[in-house]
């Protein structure tokens, strides 16, 4: 009876990556070892490495076992074995020794899975803390949907569209919960099946719950997330309130419009000229006259020429850059007062804006006039002198003269009073803006027989008027007289800040003197910069490293500091403050708006009123250590005579941190 050989096969343990789901899978010839672990419920919350050490010991000791076993069986054989057989016993127990070393080497390879890991498990959980944070602090509405539109998770941005907290909407359906959002149901449908991300654009949004928080606009996506096999498993969605800036785009688009209406109903031709003498706009009244140019260039199709009119004076504007009047006869055989400005396109390239009245009947009655004088000219001559004369005399003057009849009709307006409105762009319809805001109270309150001589000032965009009206009983008008004091007034407000500025230098004199403490010192010089001369916020930074620090400020915009933060050097170190103290120098800002270096606080700036600023270096022992900083409402609010008061201030302070 033969004995069967034992025999043993090796073990194979195989190392393979660890997947996101931390599963690990450890394989043998003939056996498939897969350990389960019991966990708690506060394991359950995070990823365990599957221990396979005492599986894997067992199978080892085992396999001694039998090895040994063999040895020993097959040491007793040999004594009774030819020596051919001995020679293949000596093969089997290389085979068997090697057999053993690889399963020696098994013993250490558990370990090291155990900590791969571990290390997995730690990377998820970093991950997952790091996509916790972002989804919880960003600003744009997130919120996770299972398959089913049930929430998941919402962060604090979407959970304030609802005004809701976000522990409000877990577990609840998105369309159980706003059923007046069923419009958009066929679309998340869609995206589950098609697995395609969707995103819309302007979608209008309104809760039927709650009409007064009226209807918002957003941009929203909504992207689904794939499991292992390929089905859709959650969903994303993300939006974007685009409120503000449809309605800011359907506002600029209706005064677009309404600028366009304006101009197609002006009793009055408006076309734009190129270089090149082609016709890019033409309003109504042009049109009707002239026809459409067709491509063509103006010569072409309004005289059927082929090469510009010797006699137009448009084009004169181009060499010129400025205004032109002058008076045209159109192809139509009709007289056109005509003003051409200099006007430039979106995008940088000249052109020519041409505004033509018809004054034909004016001058068909002029030339009757004329001819009705020649016949009456030795009878009237003398009258008709004085009428002259006296007519030039509102019509020459440099200053405008309004005529106005007691029911508001405008009876006179003499060339001047409509080279105001041209300068100030504004079409001759809108002569009111030339008068008094009070001058219908004027008319009712006047018993229309008594003269009377009343003062005002207009203000018309950046022009200020001084007017004086005459009531004229005769006439049953209000004759007004009015000059431009504009720079009068400018002259006026600038004396008035430079008095301020002389009382301020005085007061801070008188301060520096009586006090001793920098700090009360500083605050006190706030002040009474800011109080007496009326700034909005006046601030004195001292040099901490590479920072300038506040130490006193004073005005009504002072929340202004808490904003910015300035520097010495580097990007925040080149507006007017850290260039002041930086290169010792006084430094002015004209405008916020449109300078560069002061680019990291224009946001803050503007949201305050702030059009202009001026920074001055406050010096111990001649090295600037801080600086004095003062703002403005206006832009180009500091004129050589205010930077020479304020850099006489600064010295001051600077003389008292000296002393």
């Amino acid at each position: 009876m033969s004995k069967k050989k034992a025999t043993t096969k090796p073990f194979h343990y195989s190392k393979q990556k660890v997947p996101k789901d931390i599963s690990v899978s450890v394989s043998a010839t003939e056996h498939n070892i897969v350990h389960k672990k019991r966990v708690t419920a506060d394991e359950k919350q995070k990823p365990k490495a599957v221990d396979h050490a005492s599986d894997l010991k067992t199978i080892i000791k085992k396999t001694e076992k039998a090895v040994y076993g063999v040895k020993k069986r097959e040491q007793k054989r040999s004594e009774k074995v030819p020596e051919g057989m001995k020679k293949t016993r000596e093969h089997l127990k290389e085979a068997l020794e090697k057999n053993t070393n690889k399963i020696t080497n098994v013993k250490q390879k558990p370990k090291k899975t155990k900590n791969k890991l571990v290390v997995a498990a730690n990377d998820f959980e970093e991950q997952a803390k790091i996509f916790e944070g972002f989804f919880a602090s960003t600003i744009t509405p997130l919120v996770l949907l299972d398959k089913d539109f049930n929430f998941i998770q919402v962060n604090k941005a979407y959970a304030k569209i609802w005004h809701r907290d976000t522990s409000y909407f877990t577990g609840k359906n998105r369309f159980v919960l706003d059923p007046s959002g069923a419009v958009v149901l066929p679309i998340f449908e869609e995206v589950v099946r098609t697995k395609m991300p969707y995103k819309a654009i302007e979608f209008p949004f309104s809760l039927a719950d709650h009409p007064e928080w009226g209807e918002t606009y957003w941009n929203w996506s909504l992207t689904p997330i794939l499991n292992k096999k390929g089905e859709v498993e959650f969903l994303l969605l993300s939006s974007e309130d685009v409120t503000e800036r449809k309605k800011a785009e359907e506002a600029v688009k209706g005064e677009r419009q309404r600028l366009y209406d304006v101009l197609e109903t002006l009793p009055v031709y408006v076309v734009l000229l190129t270089r090149d003498y082609h016709v890019p706009f033409a309003n109504r009244f042009f049109r009707e006259r002239f026809g459409e140019s067709g491509g063509k260039r103006c010569f072409e199709y309004l005289f059927n020429r082929t090469e510009p009119c010797k006699v137009c004076e448009t084009y004169s504007v181009m060499k010129t850059n400025a205004p032109h009047h002058w008076e045209w006869t159109g192809p139509d055989s009709r007289i056109y007062d005509i003003y051409d400005f200099p006007f430039i396109d979106l995008d940088g390239s000249p052109l020519i804006m041409e505004m033509g009245i018809d004054i034909t009947e004016r001058k068909q009655a002029e030339a009757a006039l004329r001819e009705m004088n020649q016949t009456l000219e030795q009878r009237v001559a003398e009258r008709t002198e004085r009428i002259r004369r006296l007519a030039s005399y509102p019509k020459l003057n440099p200053n405008p003269v309004m005529e106005v009849g007691a029911s508001g009709e405008l009876t006179f307006c003499n060339p001047a009073a409509y080279k105001i409105l041209d300068e100030l762009t504004m079409a001759r319809k809108d002569w009111g803006a030339l008068l008094p805001e009070d001058l219908d109270a004027v008319f009712r309150d006047w018993d229309k027989k008594t003269p009377a001589v009343l003062v005002r000032e207009v203000i018309v965009k950046d022009r200020i008027l001084g007017e004086t009206i005459q009531l004229v009983p005769e006439f049953k008008v209000a004759r007004i007289y009015a000059r431009d004091i504009t720079e009068h007034k400018c002259a006026e407000d600038r004396a008035a800040r430079l008095t301020r500025l002389y009382a301020v230098l005085s007061l801070v004199n008188e301060t520096i003197v009586r006090t001793r403490d920098e700090e009360l010192l500083f605050r006190e010089i706030c002040r009474i910069v800011a109080e007496d001369g009326k700034f909005p916020l006046v601030w004195i930074g001292i040099i901490k490293e590479h920072d300038v620090v506040p130490v006193a400020s004073c005005g009504p915009a002072t929340d202004y500091l808490q904003e910015i933060k300035v520097k010495v050097i580097g990007k925040l170190g080149k507006g007017p403050t850290g260039t002041a103290i930086r290169e010792n120098r006084s430094v002015v800002n004209d405008d916020f708006g449109i300078n560069p270096s002061t680019s990291p606080w224009r946001e803050a700036a503007l949201y305050y009123g702030f059009h202009a600023s001026a920074a001055f270096p406050l010096r111990r022992h001649d090295k600037a250590v801080g600086a004095f900083t003062v703002y403005a409402h206006a832009p180009n609010a500091f004129d050589a005579e205010q930077v020479s008061l304020l850099e006489s201030l600064a010295a001051d302070i600077s003389f008292a941190l000296d002393a």
